[in-house]
């Protein structure tokens, strides 16, 4: 197990090195100048940090300063907090990393290589690849995200996903609850969820979706390593899926109430 620093609000600490296995903890009103950061070193950090720079182990120079972080490295418990009303550009987000993005708060650019993301407020052009998982909150919104291979994007309920690249072997857990507004295109045309009704969905590699009661889903693909869920709410109406589903290799589970019609494999 790594060493740890804590900078506190009103601390400063400089030219630290941050080893693999390592932890630095810059706090709000903390600051921490001339870092040296080794891939697997952890940085733990806030938006709402007094001032933060340092060069990662790739030789991209990072910062937090007045609200706005630049090309933070996560990984190996490394954690990004983006506090409201500031924001962070091209965070890089590998296995062990985590970026939250409260509400209020904006994020650009990210890039999800094995860590995770979670909006609760708004993430513009995430890039999510193979281990990577995008999850948007209640309230959240994320706009031009690119699933890749491999990646998972993961909407709750009150959720929105817009304008969304889904590839080949990227999977979209979702469902067709209140709230969720989901839009986006991938190999077979466009999909949607918008007013409880999904059209069009392609669910693979881990990819899910749950039709809950007094919804509907049409016109979806199920693949390998993809699951659809027809489910009940308590007051016994069951979600309804129709015409034209595929099914290449994926599997379909239906709950008591729920219906299927116009089922293709």
């Amino acid at each position: 197990m790594g060493g740890a620093q804590v900078v506190n609000e009103g601390c400063l600490a400089e030219n630290s090195v941050l080893n693999d296995g390592g932890t630095l903890d810059v706090r709000e009103k903390g600051s921490a100048t001339g870092i040296q950061q080794s891939s697997q070193g952890a940085l733990v950090a806030t938006t709402r940090a007094t001032r933060v720079t340092g060069t990662r182990a790739d030789g991209v120079a990072f910062s937090i300063e007045q609200g706005a972080a630049n090309n933070i490295l996560l990984a190996n418990g490394g954690v990004l907090t983006v506090e409201s009303d500031t924001s962070s550009d091209k965070t890089q987000v590998n296995t062990g990393g985590r970026e939250i993005v409260k509400t209020k708060a904006t994020a650009t650019g990210t890039t999800l290589t094995g860590g995770e993301q979670i909006v609760e407020g708004v993430a513009n052009e995430t890039t999510i690849n193979d281990g990577g998982i995008q999850t948007v909150s209640a309230n959240g919104e994320a706009i031009k995200t690119k699933i890749n291979e491999g990646g998972t994007l993961t909407v709750n309920d009150n959720g929105k996903a817009t304008d969304t690249v889904q590839n080949s072997g990227a999977a979209l857990q979702t469902s067709t609850a209140n709230g969720i507004e989901i839009s986006g295109t991938h190999q077979y045309g466009t999909f949607s969820i918008s007013g409880n009704l999904a059209t069009n969905m392609l669910l693979e590699n881990g990819g899910n979706l749950l039709v809950l009661a007094g919804t509907e889903a049409r016109d979806s693909t199920v693949g390998s390593g993809g699951a659809a869920n027809g489910s009940y709410r308590s007051n016994g109406l069951g979600g309804h899926i129709e015409t034209g589903m595929r099914f290449t290799d994926g599997n379909w589970n239906l709950t008591p109430y729920a219906s299927l019609t116009g089922v293709h494999r």
